[in-house]
């Protein structure tokens, strides 16, 4: 076979193609099919409960073993693709999944699901995921790595949205064998695919990697001889060396944690009303008054990481988040839900919020500070892709109570873990930031003795002074409403208007989940290399686009396949683009507090859309007037932020802090 790559290499030269871009297409095809195989069990959950009587709570489980094997098996499948190769490694991957959904035609058993589709299909999809694409951008690429990596990034929405509407409508027809049977088959073209064209190094085929214009004799690389485990552990053991490897960690377990602890209330409203008799409006109401102290605490914690450090401010609002989730066990009135998860759970999580995240960049990062930026948002995303579904299953299984003593549990553990590494600057271990390579002695930055109240208040009044200010707390309030207030609070229970169960529901919001992770990783890529105003543009237009359709999908598989996708993808990718361009216009010393006034619009707005969905439900019976709302006022965002100025005009002082 690798006659028939080199002769395909030559062949693409003398048309001046490169091979890589042959590589790029066929694991572009091997991870298209595979995020289809991925994605096909939520075709398959009413099926199977339908010929064996399975809950959606135990098919549920395999699916959340898949879902963790396949993330712990990524370093691990770094350092098989080192050790055997990309062509060997993806081959055995996918001859595992087909194995396994062959061998699945005949299963009759829940332990057979687990075994087959959890752990078997887990381990399988994991040994290539997103590993597979960094390699080859790495491998073939000089120039262009970013397009590669964003090209096979897609490719996971890509497969769900092409296979899946197929894959459901065969399975409606002609019942869930047949479906698994078209997937199976699929999967062996892809492997055929890979078998032929798929080469580790462009060395083998006689190339330079793509960009690549050196006329030196090129290294061959040292065949890896290290045991796979000892090679992924070191890899960590050196990583974890690095403090800012560390900082970055505990930020995102934290954020991660949190962002589920926000989310959870979107899966207890049902069990709410019906052991209390609270209304939707009533419920809502907390929620609305949880996310306006969650915004407008955002410029005093700002204030607070200042002049008490980041590790001291996380872990207090850690410990006021326990324990008022502690206390709601007990309570029994609606005005003991609304100063719990209202007034505490606000103030508390908002003492972090966004601006951690901001911060975190600001200080700890000169270069990649709109990457990083990204990564720390796509926490939120990956809260809800790792937590709710699990939260839903075990609310369903055992009741609100034991789902929000297990949320207690894990936030406890990131405390811990804050308390442990998460420190204030790079001075404080004995570093400079992350791309300076000055080195002038750093300057000991003043210790912060304002009032947290006039610090803040300060900010605003300087930042308001600005048009731009206001553009980007407009537009942002506009985010708010039309994904925490709205999406994040109300998509379950109106999933469940329109017959589709819980668990399913929390699925899809978990879905959502997949594609804003890598949409807002994405997100902050693009934003350190393009305009942020138009990419704003764009996010806006599409999540309006996306919202405004939402009524007219009828809630079928696929109609909601292309709005978690459509959604998913920039849900919070504009965070990364807005803090860009706070930072450009009022400095990186600043950037916290005047973003903190910023995302305290972005929490009005979800307050507003909070409890108007949910009046719009008591009142009219529909969630649909509030989705329509949302998506009209996105629109109007995608066209006002085009208003920013072009060039930076830094309008807030540099003063001490």
């Amino acid at each position: 076979m690798n006659l028939i790559s080199n002769w395909l290499a030559a062949a693409l030269a003398r048309r001046n193609i490169h091979y890589g871009w042959i590589m790029v297409g066929a694991t572009f095809f091997a991870a298209l099919v595979s995020a289809a195989a991925v994605g096909a069990p939520g075709v398959f959950i009413v099926p199977l409960q339908q010929e064996f009587g399975w809950s959606t709570a135990e098919i549920s489980s395999a699916l959340s073993i898949r879902f963790i094997l396949f993330g712990l098996m990524a370093p691990f499948a770094a350092a098989l693709l080192n050790r055997y190769g990309l062509r060997n490694v993806t081959l055995a991957a996918q001859v595992l999944v087909i194995s396994a959904l062959v061998l699945s035609l005949g299963m009759t058993s829940v332990w057979q699901l687990v075994l087959l589709w959890g752990v078997v299909v887990g381990i399988g999809t994991g040994m290539t995921a997103m590993v597979l694409g960094a390699t080859i951008a790495a491998r073939w690429f000089v120039a262009r790595r970013g397009l590669v990596v964003g090209i096979l990034s897609a490719s996971v929405a890509t497969g769900q949205l092409v296979f899946l509407p197929l894959l459901a409508h065969v399975t409606e027809r002609s019942g869930w064998r047949i479906g698994l049977g078209m997937m199976c088959a699929i999967l062996g073209i892809a492997a055929f695919f890979v078998f032929l064209v798929l080469r580790d190094r462009p060395s083998d085929v006689g190339l330079r990697p793509f960009g690549d214009n050196s006329t030196e004799p090129q290294a061959a690389p040292a065949p890896a001889t290290a045991p796979i485990m000892a090679a992924a552990l070191g890899t960590l053991r050196d990583a974890s060396k690095s403090s800012v490897f560390w900082v970055l960690f505990a930020t995102f377990f934290a954020a991660l944690v949190s962002a589920a602890a926000v989310g959870a209330p979107g899966v207890f409203i049902v069990p709410l009303q019906q052991e209390f008799g609270w209304s939707t409006a009533e419920i809502s109401s907390a929620l609305s008054i949880r996310f306006i102290l969650f915004g407008l605490m955002a410029p005093f914690a700002a204030a607070l990481l200042n002049r008490y450090g980041l590790r001291n401010v996380t872990l207090a609002a850690q410990v006021l988040v326990i324990s008022s989730l502690v206390l709601s066990l007990g309570m029994t009135s609606v005005w003991q839900l609304v100063l719990l998860w209202g007034v505490v759970v606000g103030i508390s999580t908002g003492m972090t919020a966004m601006v951690l995240g901001a911060t975190i960049a600001a200080r700890w990062f000169v270069a990649r500070r709109g990457l990083v930026v990204g990564i720390l948002s796509a926490s939120v995303a990956t809260g809800q892709l790792v937590f709710l579904p699990l939260l839903a299953h075990v609310t369903e299984r055992s009741g609100w109570r034991i789902g929000l003593g297990m949320m207690c549990a894990i936030l406890g553990v990131a405390a811990f873990f804050v308390f442990l590494v998460l420190r204030d600057r790079p001075s404080d271990v004995g570093l400079r930031p992350f791309g300076d390579t000055s080195t002038e002695p750093q300057a000991i930055p003043a210790p912060t003795t304002a009032p947290i109240a006039a610090a803040a208040l300060g900010t605003l009044r300087d930042a308001s002074k600005s048009s731009t200010f206001w553009v980007l707390f407009a537009t942002f309030f506009v985010c708010g409403a039309s994904t925490n207030g709205l999406v994040q609070v109300h998509l379950i229970p109106m999933c469940l208007d329109y017959g589709i169960p819980q668990v399913q529901a929390a699925s899809l919001l978990a879905a959502m989940g997949i594609f804003d992770f890598f949409g807002t990783i994405g997100s902050g890529w693009l934003s350190d290399r393009f305009d942020n105003r138009f990419l704003l543009f764009w996010y806006y237009g599409l999540r309006g686009l996306s919202l405004v359709a939402l009524p007219f999908t009828d809630f079928s598989f696929y109609g909601l396949s292309l709005f978690a996708m459509f959604y998913g993808l920039d849900w919070i990718a504009t965070v990364p683009p807005t803090v860009r361009l706070t930072t450009q216009r009022f400095g990186p010393e600043r950037t916290n507090l005047v973003f903190g006034w910023i995302f305290a619009g972005h929490q009005i707005g979800a307050a507003a859309a909070a409890f108007g969905a949910g009046l719009s439900r008591t009142l009219l019976a529909s969630y649909l007037p509030a989705f329509f709302s949302a998506g009209m006022l996105c629109l109007i965002a995608s066209a006002i932020v085009l208003t920013i100025g072009r060039q930076p005009r830094p309008v807030v002082a540099q003063a001490a802090e």
